[in-house]
């Protein structure tokens, strides 16, 4: 809750805080909240989440949420989860971690102790534990407090004037030894932190506020789950509900390496959700926008994206959240590509060339006629262009990159066009209504909205006409291998991730037949052998292999249009 007036706070007028009328099941009701936060900005809190559009962010910052709780909160409002340990984990879009969860939950696309509200750090430091602070949250269920005290006392390792507990608005009555300083609700307790030179807790916010302010501290767990994060973030652990007097005694016996293990852990800066917040954007639907379902799981989360996977056409599809800067200018076609291939686009031109033969080889035995038309989406400096007028097509190109258009026209005299698909007319552009042959190589998967899109390239073609494409495969060897490396590689503006079977389902819909599937991009080394490691006749066997059971990291589509779209 603190946490949720803070980022209210800092988000600014249009920011509340949500508080159900009739309490849910797992947590404080009305009463307990505000008995436990009479400091809460009554002015923030809305009562009920709502009509459908009505927030344009959902902060969902709870422990564990179910999936038909996620889907009653939320809906269809972008979300962002903080910390969430629920089986909703697996279908918010964006996931912040503060804390440490166990690998099983899955990765966040971003995890930081950084994001926690830190306190100020400590001016000094103390080689000695003299003070001593106990604190188990605001509702102690587990009692942990009283334990703990008379643990320390009874076993001779603090005096009762040594020691501060801070008993929380919601705690059961229980009973504190004599002489030992008790406080009752603190505030804002992570600046306290500081006035101590130690501090006995369990996992949980206060640990990172502790030893990011300097303080040492030792985990008496509620919970062997609570001790299992408590392992996974590093925390010395002093046991689970029970205090072990032997590990006491040797974690007390040196303060120095103790404080030492503490620093390790302590985040090193301080960051604000609300700013990163700020920051994110989110696309218009988080749905599959190749077939049109919406509720699909995450398959795998990073930094700035998130993917699904459709459960109805079985489509990879990656969500950005953050503004990309622009892709396709010069140094794309030189530096980029002199980094990546070793020479730039055009010294690459007579290669790229040479890769159109096979491919007008295969739209020739479709549609056999002579000077058909052909659209070259995405024809950047023009060499499949080239080698189809060469080849006696009518050859168009359109690109979004109008240096490469300009050359094509000055090198060539070949018709080109600098505008995005989506805007793209052709009786504007070429004065002609629709195209025998339109090919897109390593292009589709650039469309967001690639419904618009093949229905838009099914609208260009005549009937009877050819539509190819290339595309990344992730059912090739690196896809089968290592999918979460294959998508982490994935360069930023790709937003679907294909693979035959997928485009056999697709296609059909938007009024296509599959002609052809040629499966490229065949690697050898990327069977899991280290560069030098496999000899000449194990890469030759393993090309073998790949060509044989289709695991090309590409592959070519070649479709016939059989039907208009609706």
């Amino acid at each position: 809750m603190n946490r949720c007036i803070r980022i209210a706070e800092e988000l600014g007028e249009g920011a509340r805080i949500f508080l159900p009328e009739k309490g849910v099941p797992g947590i404080w009701g009305e009463e307990d909240i505000m008995r436990a936060y009479a400091f809460l900005p009554l002015d923030r809190v809305v009562r009920t989440t709502g009509s459908e559009g009505e927030w344009s962010l959902i902060v969902l910052d709870r422990k564990s949420t179910t999936l038909k709780e996620y889907r009653h909160l939320c809906g269809s409002t972008p979300t962002v989860g903080i910390d969430e340990g629920g089986e909703a984990r697996g279908y918010i879009p964006f996931l912040i971690d503060t804390l440490p969860l166990p690998t099983s939950k899955g990765r966040a696309n971003l995890f930081s102790s950084s994001f926690l509200d830190l306190p100020e750090k400590r001016k000094f430091t103390q080689d000695a534990f003299v003070k001593v602070l106990i604190t188990f949250g605001g509702e102690d269920q587990a009692g942990l407090t009283e334990v703990m005290c008379n643990f320390l006392l009874t076993k001779g390792f603090f005096r009762a004037d040594q020691i501060t507990v801070i008993r929380g608005p919601l705690f059961k009555d229980n009973s504190v030894p004599s002489g030992v300083t008790v406080l009752g609700d603190v505030i804002d307790l992570k600046q306290r932190l500081k006035e101590y030179d130690l501090v006995f807790t369990s996992f949980g916010l206060t640990p990172y506020e502790a030893v990011y302010a300097g303080v040492p501290v030792l985990l008496l767990n509620p919970s062997p789950y609570h001790e299992k994060l408590t392992r996974i973030a590093g925390f010395p652990s002093i046991g689970v509900k029970r205090p072990k007097s032997r590990v006491v005694r040797n974690l007390l016996s040196s303060p120095k390496k103790l404080k030492e293990r503490c620093e390790k852990i302590a985040p090193k800066e301080s960051a604000s959700i609300a700013s990163l917040l700020k920051q994110l954007r989110f696309p218009e639907t988080l749905g599959c926008l190749a077939c049109g379902e919406g509720a699909n799981p995450v398959i795998a989360r990073f930094e700035r994206r998130t993917f699904y996977k459709c459960k109805e056409c079985g489509i990879i599809y990656a969500k950005d959240f953050f503004e990309r800067g622009e892709r396709y200018n010069r140094s794309y076609f030189f530096k980029e590509y002199r980094e990546k291939y070793g020479k730039t686009y055009l010294e690459d031109f007579p290669q790229i060339k040479k890769l159109a033969s096979s491919r007008l080889e295969i739209i020739k035995k479709i549609k056999p006629q002579e000077g058909l038309s052909l659209l070259d989406v995405g024809c950047a400096y023009g060499p499949f262009m080239v080698k189809a007028a060469e080849a006696g097509y009518r050859s168009y190109g359109l690109d979004i990159y109008e240096e490469a258009v300009q050359y094509i026209r000055r090198r060539f005299g070949l018709a080109a066009y600098a505008t995005s698909f989506e805007s793209f007319d052709p009786q504007e552009s070429f004065s002609v209504s629709q195209f025998d042959i339109l090919v897109m190589w390593f292009v589709i998967e650039h469309f967001e909205k690639l419904n618009k899109t093949i229905h838009k390239v099914n609208t260009l073609l005549k009937s009877g006409g050819v539509f190819a494409f290339s595309t990344p495969n992730i059912e090739g060897i690196s896809g089968r291998t290592d999918m979460l490396r294959f998508l982490k590689y994935s360069p930023e503006d790709h937003c679907f991730v294909w693979s035959p079977s997928v485009a056999k389902i697709l296609l059909p819909r938007y009024g296509f037949k599959i002609h052809k599937i040629r499966v490229t991009g065949h690697h050898p080394e990327r069977f899991g052998f280290k560069r030098g490691e496999a000899g000449k006749f194990v890469q030759k066997s393993l090309l073998l292999i790949s060509k044989a059971f289709a695991l090309g990291d590409t592959f070519e589509v070649y479709a016939v249009k059989e039907g208009e779209v609706g």
